[in-house]
Formats: structure tokens, C-alpha cells, sequence
């Protein structure tokens, strides 16, 4: 049985699931896909016997620097192709103008979660989010992180305050990774506003 308050439940051991609206049948990430607004939900994962953790990783990686099919809300440094975590995904900056809201706030909570494959009892991170997922912050290339934690969940938090503006206004207020259809994609603006297609494993105790 799922346990509560789970919007999507998944049994087997690895897999792959992904935010709604999310073109899973794609082998490559659009630049102008987005994810849907003011989500708030838990997917969750049913333990396997003799499974301790469960690793995540993208579906769709590319080189260090490139869109992948993890963008989720604003990087740490500004329009940086980065990883963040923790209260760099609950950023407080005056928002541009045409933000409906004082912040920006979309991230994934994973209880505990730990770049590479951890260990039990080390501590880890909440939040993540960036234009890089990553189990610590300011990384510029894709890692595995992983978490002990039970049960096995992975929260969604999209708020409604993307951006709808010229990408270089957002830029200049360091709040690209929001930007929903710029009408051309600047080189260092990611894309926080893609959602996720994510892999997932269970690993052995």
C-alpha cells in the first residue's frame, strides 16, 4: 500500500517518472517546454526488501554546462548553469516586476539527500534545485545523489511566479532559469522552468 499523501506511487525497484507536462518520449530537452504552475505533490517510491537508499539522476544528461532534463527554479549564482540546495531554493531577491510574488521558490525536497551514492547517518540536504542536480551546491556537472531517508519520497514545489519576459531583463535581475518562452535562449540563462525527467534506483543495504 502507497503510503499517504502520495500523488504518485511507484513499485519497482528503478524506473523513471517525471513532472507533468514533461515530453518524456524525447531523446533531447526542448528550450521552450515547460512545467505547470502551482503543483504542490509527493511521489513516492515503495521500499524493496534488502534496499536501504534510492539514487536519482536525470533521464536526459549532457556535457557540463548543458540542459538536461532537470531545471528547476534559479541556480545559486545568478544565470549560472549550477546546482543549488537549501535556502538557495527559497530565494528572497526583489523578483522583477512583472512577478506576481516576492520570490522565486520552486524546488524538490528529498529528505537527507547526499552527493553520489552516501552512506547512513551522514547528513545531507532538503532542497535542491538549479539548472545542475546535484546533492551540493554550485556544481557545474550532473551527479547521482541518493538518500537514506524513509519512506522513499521526492517532493514537488512549483509556485506561479515564473517570469514572462524578455530574457535579458530576467537575466539582469538574476532570475533567467524562470523565464518562460524567451523568444531566444541566452547561452549562460538555463532553463529552471523545465520541470523533471528524472532516473531512479534503489540500492542495496
Amino acid at each position: 500500500m502507497p503510503v499517504d499523501d502520495c500523488l504518485q506511487w511507484h513499485t519497482a525497484g528503478s524506473g523513471t517518472f517525471a513532472s507533468f507536462n514533461f515530453d518524456t518520449s524525447q531523446s533531447s530537452v526542448s528550450t521552450t517546454a515547460t512545467h505547470l504552475q502551482n503543483q504542490y505533490y509527493d511521489i513516492c517510491f515503495r521500499r524493496e526488501k534488502g534496499k536501504c537508499s534510492i539514487c536519482f539522476y536525470p533521464a536526459i544528461s549532457a556535457a557540463a554546462g548543458s540542459v538536461t532534463s532537470f531545471g528547476v527554479s534559479a541556480s545559486g549564482s545568478s544565470s549560472a548553469f549550477q546546482s543549488a540546495v537549501d535556502t538557495q531554493c527559497s530565494l528572497t531577491a526583489t523578483s522583477p516586476a512583472n512577478v506576481l510574488g516576492p520570490a522565486l521558490t520552486d524546488y524538490i525536497s528529498v529528505v537527507n539527500l547526499q552527493p553520489g551514492t552516501g552512506s547512513p547517518g551522514t547528513a545531507g540536504v532538503s532542497r535542491v534545485c538549479g539548472n545542475i542536480f546535484a546533492g551540493a551546491t554550485a556544481k557545474t556537472a550532473t551527479e547521482t545523489a541518493c538518500t537514506y531517508a524513509l519512506p522513499f519520497r521526492w517532493g514537488v514545489h512549483f509556485d506561479g511566479h515564473e517570469v514572462f519576459a524578455n530574457p535579458a531583463a530576467a537575466a539582469s535581475a538574476g532570475q533567467a532559469q524562470e523565464n518562460i518562452n524567451p523568444p531566444a535562449l541566452i547561452a549562460t540563462q538555463g532553463q529552471g522552468f523545465t520541470g523533471f525527467y528524472m532516473k531512479y534506483e534503489q540500492k542495496d543495504c
